[in-house]
């Protein structure tokens, strides 16, 4: 080595030594301790909920939401609304309408109209031996007032009813009804319309309301036990209310 780099070379090898602790030339080292990681440290285990307390009996259910807004209305739901059912019980469906229709009840029907001019009571085919007797009676009666007709308003003066108070209300004759002096107009069934009842014939029940209680006021004999006087259109009738047969009639009074 030339002289001149000597010091260069002493200096390297100076630097080398000082750079390495702890070894010596001519030594052999220990091999270096294996350092083992520190565990992690363990995660602390997430706490328990608080159980909820216990709700009270007389406590009513929360109250339903509802729909959400825009959403159309169940329809059952619109007629009965429920609660929600509470965690752990199934929800009862909604009863169908067939069973709140049974439950309320069926609607009330509508009132019917009473048929106008309808009998009150249904009338019976009197037995031959009821005709038998009508007969007797009929023969009876005609024989006893022969002359009763004579002493009627209607005989001496067609025009006796102008100015009655009976007829203040009378304006003249009208279809399907007729007038009954101090009564007024009445509507008549249709299958009684028109018809005339002589002796002899059966006078529906119907009539039977319009008797004439002041029958002396106008000339009318007293009638017999069981029969009376009664107002059929312009006529005036002698009839049985037993079974309506007609004793005596006349016609055209007015």
């Amino acid at each position: 080595m030339h002289p001149r780099y000597k010091p260069f070379a002493y200096a390297l090898l100076a630097g080398a030594a000082f750079s390495v602790p702890n070894m010596s030339f001519g030594q052999e080292q220990p091999p270096p301790k294996e350092e083992h990681p520190a565990p992690p440290p363990k995660a602390a285990p997430p706490p328990h909920p608080a159980p909820a307390p216990p709700r009270p009996q007389h406590m009513a259910p929360p109250p339903h939401a509802g729909p959400p807004p825009g959403a159309p209305p169940h329809p059952e739901r619109a007629q009965m609304p429920h609660p929600p059912a509470p965690p752990g019980e199934a929800a009862r469906p909604a009863p169908p309408a067939a069973a709140l229709q049974r439950r309320e009840g069926p609607p009330p029907a509508a009132p019917q109209p009473r048929p106008q001019g309808a009998a009150e009571r249904p009338q019976p085919q009197p037995p031959p031996q009821a005709m038998q007797r009508h007969a007797e009676q009929r023969d009876q009666w005609r024989g006893e007032h022969r002359d009763w007709r004579a002493h009627a308003l209607w005989e001496r003066d067609h025009d006796w009813w102008r100015g009655n108070p009976a007829f203040r209300d009378y304006r003249g004759p009208r279809e399907h009804a007729y007038f009954a002096p101090g009564y007024g107009y009445y509507e008549v069934p249709e299958e009684y319309w028109g018809r005339r009842w002589e002796v002899g014939a059966l006078l529906p029940f119907f009539f039977l309301r319009y008797a004439v209680p002041d029958y002396e006021v106008y000339g009318l004999p007293p009638p017999p036990p069981g029969c009376e006087w009664v107002w059929v259109g312009n006529s005036v009738l002698l009839v049985d209310e037993s079974d309506g047969y007609v004793l005596d009639e006349v016609d055209n009074v007015w």
